[in-house]
Protein backbone atom coordinates (compact mmCIF):
# COMPACT_ATOMS: atom_id res chain seq x y z
CA UNK A 1 0.00 0.00 0.00
CA UNK A 2 2.61 2.11 0.47
CA UNK A 3 3.48 2.41 -2.71
CA UNK A 4 0.18 3.88 -4.36
CA UNK A 5 -0.47 6.47 -5.32
CA UNK A 6 -3.55 9.31 -6.88
CA UNK A 7 -3.38 11.14 -10.24
CA UNK A 8 -6.49 14.09 -10.07
CA UNK A 9 -8.70 13.33 -13.09
CA UNK A 10 -10.87 16.14 -12.33
CA UNK A 11 -13.01 18.26 -9.65
CA UNK A 12 -16.12 20.15 -9.26
CA UNK A 13 -17.33 22.35 -6.34
CA UNK A 14 -20.87 23.61 -5.50
CA UNK A 15 -21.75 25.86 -2.91
CA UNK A 16 -24.56 28.78 -2.35
CA UNK A 17 -26.19 28.22 -5.69
CA UNK A 18 -23.48 28.11 -7.85
CA UNK A 19 -20.91 25.48 -9.18
CA UNK A 20 -17.32 25.60 -10.50
CA UNK A 21 -15.35 23.34 -12.46
CA UNK A 22 -11.63 22.93 -10.70
CA UNK A 23 -9.55 24.03 -13.48
CA UNK A 24 -11.83 27.11 -14.72
CA UNK A 25 -12.27 30.34 -12.94
CA UNK A 26 -15.93 31.44 -13.78
CA UNK A 27 -18.81 30.16 -11.86
CA UNK A 28 -22.14 29.24 -12.90
CA UNK A 29 -25.67 29.46 -11.12
CA UNK A 30 -28.27 27.12 -11.14
CA UNK A 31 -31.91 27.51 -10.83
CA UNK A 32 -32.46 24.61 -8.75
CA UNK A 33 -30.48 21.16 -7.70
CA UNK A 34 -33.48 19.47 -9.26
CA UNK A 35 -33.19 21.54 -12.67
CA UNK A 36 -29.39 21.22 -12.52
CA UNK A 37 -29.28 17.28 -12.19
CA UNK A 38 -31.75 17.14 -15.12
CA UNK A 39 -30.06 18.85 -17.06
CA UNK A 40 -26.55 17.54 -16.46
CA UNK A 41 -28.28 13.96 -16.65
CA UNK A 42 -29.41 14.71 -19.90
CA UNK A 43 -26.43 16.10 -21.58
CA UNK A 44 -23.75 13.95 -20.11
CA UNK A 45 -21.56 11.47 -22.96
CA UNK A 46 -21.14 9.16 -20.74
CA UNK A 47 -22.77 6.14 -20.90
CA UNK A 48 -24.94 5.55 -16.77
CA UNK A 49 -26.92 3.66 -16.04
CA UNK A 50 -30.73 4.95 -14.92
CA UNK A 51 -32.19 3.66 -12.04
CA UNK A 52 -34.28 6.31 -11.47
CA UNK A 53 -37.40 4.14 -11.49
CA UNK A 54 -36.33 2.81 -8.19
CA UNK A 55 -36.00 5.55 -5.98
CA UNK A 56 -36.84 9.15 -5.99
CA UNK A 57 -33.69 10.92 -6.04
CA UNK A 58 -32.88 13.61 -2.94
CA UNK A 59 -31.09 16.21 -3.47
CA UNK A 60 -27.67 15.67 -1.92
CA UNK A 61 -27.80 12.48 -4.44
CA UNK A 62 -28.39 14.70 -6.99
CA UNK A 63 -26.00 17.15 -6.46
CA UNK A 64 -23.29 14.19 -5.65
CA UNK A 65 -24.59 12.37 -8.97
CA UNK A 66 -24.36 15.98 -11.15
CA UNK A 67 -21.00 16.71 -10.42
CA UNK A 68 -19.59 13.75 -10.56
CA UNK A 69 -20.92 13.70 -14.35
CA UNK A 70 -19.61 17.31 -15.04
CA UNK A 71 -16.48 15.77 -13.77
CA UNK A 72 -15.98 12.77 -16.24
CA UNK A 73 -17.24 15.11 -18.89
CA UNK A 74 -13.75 16.98 -18.11
CA UNK A 75 -11.66 13.83 -17.49
CA UNK A 76 -8.89 12.27 -19.22
CA UNK A 77 -11.18 8.78 -19.27
CA UNK A 78 -8.57 7.35 -21.71
CA UNK A 79 -8.11 2.93 -21.50
CA UNK A 80 -11.63 3.22 -19.06
CA UNK A 81 -13.91 0.69 -20.26
CA UNK A 82 -16.49 1.58 -17.86
CA UNK A 83 -16.76 2.69 -13.52
CA UNK A 84 -17.13 -1.11 -12.20
CA UNK A 85 -14.16 -0.82 -10.69
CA UNK A 86 -14.09 2.56 -9.34
CA UNK A 87 -14.76 2.81 -5.72
CA UNK A 88 -16.22 5.61 -4.00
CA UNK A 89 -15.26 7.44 -0.18
CA UNK A 90 -17.56 9.95 0.55
CA UNK A 91 -16.84 12.56 4.12
CA UNK A 92 -18.58 15.38 5.80
CA UNK A 93 -19.40 16.32 9.17
CA UNK A 94 -23.04 16.68 9.04
CA UNK A 95 -23.98 13.21 8.20
CA UNK A 96 -27.42 12.83 7.14
CA UNK A 97 -28.62 15.54 8.66
CA UNK A 98 -30.96 17.23 5.91
CA UNK A 99 -32.52 13.62 5.02
CA UNK A 100 -33.17 13.09 8.72
CA UNK A 101 -34.82 16.54 8.48
CA UNK A 102 -36.42 16.14 5.57
CA UNK A 103 -38.02 12.63 6.81
CA UNK A 104 -38.96 14.38 10.60
CA UNK A 105 -40.65 17.36 8.70
CA UNK A 106 -42.79 14.86 6.53
CA UNK A 107 -43.56 12.49 9.50
CA UNK A 108 -45.00 15.36 11.35
CA UNK A 109 -46.80 16.74 8.06
CA UNK A 110 -48.78 13.55 8.17
CA UNK A 111 -49.64 13.46 12.10
CA UNK A 112 -46.87 11.59 12.96
CA UNK A 113 -48.50 8.55 11.52
CA UNK A 114 -46.54 8.57 8.75
CA UNK A 115 -43.91 9.25 6.40
CA UNK A 116 -43.52 9.02 2.82
CA UNK A 117 -41.38 6.11 2.91
CA UNK A 118 -39.06 6.79 0.07
CA UNK A 119 -37.96 9.59 1.96
CA UNK A 120 -36.28 7.12 5.19
CA UNK A 121 -33.52 6.02 2.71
CA UNK A 122 -32.43 9.61 2.81
CA UNK A 123 -31.70 9.30 6.25
CA UNK A 124 -28.50 7.19 5.40
CA UNK A 125 -25.22 9.13 4.73
CA UNK A 126 -24.10 7.08 1.98
CA UNK A 127 -27.15 7.30 0.05
CA UNK A 128 -25.91 9.93 -2.23
CA UNK A 129 -22.82 7.50 -2.64
CA UNK A 130 -24.95 4.10 -3.23
CA UNK A 131 -26.85 6.34 -6.08
CA UNK A 132 -24.06 7.51 -7.28
CA UNK A 133 -22.83 3.62 -7.91
CA UNK A 134 -26.01 3.17 -9.07
CA UNK A 135 -26.22 5.75 -11.88
CA UNK A 136 -22.59 4.65 -12.95
CA UNK A 137 -22.50 1.05 -12.40
CA UNK A 138 -20.08 0.75 -10.01
CA UNK A 139 -18.98 -2.52 -8.07
CA UNK A 140 -16.11 -1.70 -6.08
CA UNK A 141 -16.53 -0.30 -2.64
CA UNK A 142 -18.68 2.74 -0.92
CA UNK A 143 -17.89 4.35 1.97
CA UNK A 144 -18.77 7.07 4.15
CA UNK A 145 -16.49 8.50 7.02
CA UNK A 146 -18.24 10.66 9.48
CA UNK A 147 -15.56 13.57 9.37
CA UNK A 148 -14.32 16.72 7.69
CA UNK A 149 -11.87 16.10 4.56
CA UNK A 150 -8.51 16.61 5.78
CA UNK A 151 -8.40 14.17 8.73
CA UNK A 152 -6.45 11.38 8.45
CA UNK A 153 -9.46 8.76 8.34
CA UNK A 154 -10.46 9.57 4.95
CA UNK A 155 -7.00 8.95 3.79
CA UNK A 156 -6.90 5.88 5.85
CA UNK A 157 -10.31 4.36 3.59
CA UNK A 158 -8.77 5.71 0.57
CA UNK A 159 -5.55 3.56 1.45
CA UNK A 160 -7.43 -0.03 2.38
CA UNK A 161 -9.52 0.71 -1.08
CA UNK A 162 -6.20 1.51 -3.26
CA UNK A 163 -5.76 -2.60 -4.61
CA UNK A 164 -9.20 -3.02 -4.57
CA UNK A 165 -10.15 -0.22 -7.15
CA UNK A 166 -8.55 1.25 -10.29
CA UNK A 167 -10.41 4.53 -10.04
CA UNK A 168 -12.17 6.61 -6.74
CA UNK A 169 -14.58 8.99 -6.04
CA UNK A 170 -13.85 11.13 -2.90
CA UNK A 171 -17.17 13.27 -2.24
CA UNK A 172 -17.23 15.65 0.53
CA UNK A 173 -20.80 17.44 1.47
CA UNK A 174 -22.51 19.53 3.98
CA UNK A 175 -25.86 21.52 4.30
CA UNK A 176 -25.33 24.07 1.41
CA UNK A 177 -21.84 22.49 0.06
CA UNK A 178 -20.78 19.18 -2.04
CA UNK A 179 -17.20 18.78 -3.49
CA UNK A 180 -16.73 16.02 -5.83
CA UNK A 181 -12.89 14.87 -6.96
CA UNK A 182 -12.17 11.92 -9.49
CA UNK A 183 -8.89 10.27 -8.97
CA UNK A 184 -7.28 7.50 -11.09
CA UNK A 185 -4.57 5.11 -10.13
CA UNK A 186 -1.01 6.38 -10.62
CA UNK A 187 1.63 5.26 -8.29
CA UNK A 188 3.92 8.06 -9.36
CA UNK A 189 1.01 10.41 -8.31
CA UNK A 190 -0.24 12.27 -4.95
CA UNK A 191 -0.27 9.73 -1.40
CA UNK A 192 -4.25 9.67 -0.27
CA UNK A 193 -3.34 12.41 2.10
CA UNK A 194 -2.44 14.60 -0.63
CA UNK A 195 -5.07 13.80 -2.79
CA UNK A 196 -7.64 14.36 0.58
CA UNK A 197 -5.90 17.90 0.80
CA UNK A 198 -6.41 18.58 -3.33
CA UNK A 199 -10.49 18.51 -2.15
CA UNK A 200 -9.91 22.16 -0.65
CA UNK A 201 -8.58 24.11 -3.71
CA UNK A 202 -11.88 23.89 -5.53
CA UNK A 203 -13.46 26.42 -2.96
Amino acid sequence: MGGCGWRMAGQAFYADGRYRIHDEEATFRIASVADFYKKVLKETPIKIEKHEKFFRIGEQSALVIALALLVLRRADLTGMTGFGSTAIVGCGDEGSHTGNLTYWRDYVDNGRVAAQGHLFVGTLASTPLCQLALVLGCHAPVFYVSAAAGTGSVAAEMDFLADRCDSMFLVESGVDFCRCLFLRRDDAGLTSREAVRTMGDAG
